[in-house]
């Protein structure tokens, strides 16, 4: 039960399934993580939630994960449970809901597989590797795709980023030339 009348700071905490079981060949740890886990550290600061990719499979190192597995030390029951990401954060009622609002957002970006949609069509690739220099982007666009928000609000746009919007309005039939 939760006592909104007053504003004492509430830990709330959510666990994310990975959705392992229907993409089994995406490496959803190293999308999650980045490089050098800096993806997740962004996640963190942006959204002000603490994150945590646990369950099976989360660590690098099959046998240490077993071998923990085996130990049946507390600290390592999460690696009896299926791989996902734990989100939390410590706030008023409202604002701690707002942010695991908005990390589970941010989060669901992540867990969608963009590579096999982009691969299925053999002349898509060629749209990745070779965008339109022409091509202006609309936050739509860029919503659809399921490209980090971030990369608009601050005006990041790479190389990459804009190949993959380019070859999604192709996919869709989408004039991105205005």
């Amino acid at each position: 039960m939760l006592d909104i009348t007053r504003d004492r700071p509430v830990k709330v905490a959510v666990k994310v399934a990975v959705p392992v079981r229907d993409h089994p060949k995406f490496n959803f740890v190293g999308k999650l993580l980045g490089p050098k886990g800096n993806s997740m550290k962004r996640l963190q600061e942006e959204t002000m939630c603490k994150m945590a990719v646990l369950g099976r499979g989360s660590m690098r190192d099959r046998k240490k994960e077993e071998e923990m597995r085996a130990s049946g030390d507390s600290r390592y029951a999460h690696l009896f449970e299926d791989l996902h990401v734990e989100i939390s954060t410590f706030a008023a009622p409202a604002e701690a809901h707002a942010r695991i609002a908005y990390a589970l957002a941010e989060v669901r970006r992540f867990l969608v597989p963009i590579k096999r949609m982009i691969l299925r069509n053999g002349s898509s690739l060629a749209l990745m590797l070779y965008p339109s220099p022409n091509a202006k982007l609309m936050y739509g666009q860029v919503a659809m795709l399921g490209l980090p928000s971030y990369m608009l609000r601050k005006g990041i746009m790479c190389q990459a980023s804009i190949a993959l919007i380019s070859c999604f309005a192709w996919l869709n039939n989408v004039n991105t030339k205005t």
